[in-house]
């Protein structure tokens, strides 16, 4: 849906970081990441990985790794983690969930963490004629 763009070098200017949109917390209350937007412009700043960057009229995301973080590091949290929020700021809905397809068409499984939706996706997913095409993160349009 989006593309990545690494800059290995840091040679990128980072937009400015504008007005903050969202603050995101692990379980002990320290801040992990942070989101801000200035005009079409946005970027998320998150600790132990990097900087990414992106307008609302791109496909394109820029990420400055953050200094000894793998590119395959980086690209594995932007597929499962930060593309969809990066999405949801540009319009596009996401859900918390889980999905399968089937001869019928997908079905979404919502729910709040750890209730059982990428288990419960995995099995539906090895019936024959289906096959699990999201977890955690599905995004609609």
């Amino acid at each position: 849906m989006l593309t990545l763009a690494l800059d290995l070098e840091g040679t990128s200017p980072d937009p400015p970081e504008g007005r903050p949109v969202n603050v995101w917390r692990d379980n002990s209350g320290e801040v992990f990441a942070q989101a801000f937007k200035h005009g079409s412009a946005g970027r998320i700043e998150w600790r132990g990985l990097g900087v990414f960057s992106f307008v609302a009229d791109s496909r394109v995301v820029s990420v400055r790794p953050e200094s000894g973080v793998s590119p395959e590091l980086v690209a594995d949290m932007f597929a499962r983690v930060v593309q969809p929020v990066i999405l949801q700021a540009l319009g596009w809905q996401v859900l918390h969930a889980s999905a399968v397809r089937g001869p019928s068409g997908a079905i979404a499984f919502c729910g709040v963490g750890h209730s059982g939706k990428s288990t419960l996706s995995y099995a539906v997913g090895l019936a024959p004629g289906h096959s699990q095409i999201a977890d955690d993160s599905v995004v609609l349009d």
